[in-house]
């Protein structure tokens, strides 16, 4: 079995002792020359070094390089190392303030909550209802954080783990935290979608009172199966005794196992 891992997650690879663990370096000096050449009309020796150095060979940065030579490269003379996550924080950046182009700051903080909060891949209807807005307003949010996001059939997705990794560690504040759980807490028995993600969601905010409420909850898709009930209930239940667990609350724990 040949499988790839980010360095960060290593440690959980079963057969730890057995498993032949190889590093995947980046491209060299002269790899990094070639490509730059292959791409860019006669770029001088100083601006292959500097983007070299800038990228020590990482693909990815190497590629955010190329497409901007004249401002990266040609007028930054800088030849310090830029790293897949800051490139991705400034993106992130970037793409916030095109956003307050246009809308407002509470608009803003919201997408960014559905955005890194709710389970990929979302559908565009969904965000739309949740936040109250058309959907060609939230399309327009797409375009204006692409690459770090994309709209596939199915609905919103991260194009790779390293971006989901910074877009799902951005602070989110509380207002949009409380209005996200609300929408989709409402949504509980019109929303297959917000029945199935509201769990995962109020995991990853650490909401024990909201997952307990959530877990004692019979409120469903009206249109659901029994199958489709009892698969919400058991990823409700989990929730709830995961957080229970991992904040010691030893009388929801009880609760929660006999159920």
């Amino acid at each position: 079995i040949i499988a790839t891992s980010r360095h960060n997650r290593t440690d959980r690879i079963s057969h730890q002792d057995t498993a032949i663990k190889v590093e995947l370096t980046g491209f060299s000096e002269q790899q990094v020359e070639e490509l730059i050449r292959a791409q860019l009309a006669d770029p001088s020796r100083a601006e292959i070094a500097r983007a070299y150095s800038r990228s020590r060979g990482n693909g990815r940065v190497l590629k955010y390089l190329v497409q901007r030579w004249e401002t990266e490269i040609k007028k930054n003379i800088s030849d310090n190392a830029t790293s897949v996550e800051e490139l991705i924080q400034a993106q992130i950046s970037s793409s916030k303030k095109d956003l307050l182009k246009q809308h407002s700051q509470e608009e803003v903080d919201l997408f960014l909550a559905a955005l890194s909060r709710l389970s990929p891949p979302v559908p565009v209807g969904e965000i739309a209802s949740l936040l109250g807005v058309e959907e060609t307003a939230i399309r327009s949010f797409i375009t204006d954080f692409h690459p770090l996001i994309e709209e596939s059939p199915l609905g919103v997705v991260f194009p790779d783990e390293p971006t989901e990794t910074e877009l799902r560690s951005i602070v989110l504040t509380e207002k949009s935290i409380a209005r996200l759980k609300l929408e989709l807490s409402s949504a509980q028995t019109s929303s297959h979608y917000a029945a199935t993600t509201l769990p995962e969601f109020l995991r990853l905010t650490g909401d024990l009172e909201g997952a307990w409420e959530l877990a004692l909850s019979s409120r469903f898709p009206e249109d659901s199966s029994d199958q489709g009930r009892r698969t919400i209930q058991i990823a409700r239940l989990l929730t709830a005794l995961s957080l229970a667990t991992d904040q010691a609350d030893a009388d929801k724990q009880v609760i929660l196992t006999e159920h």
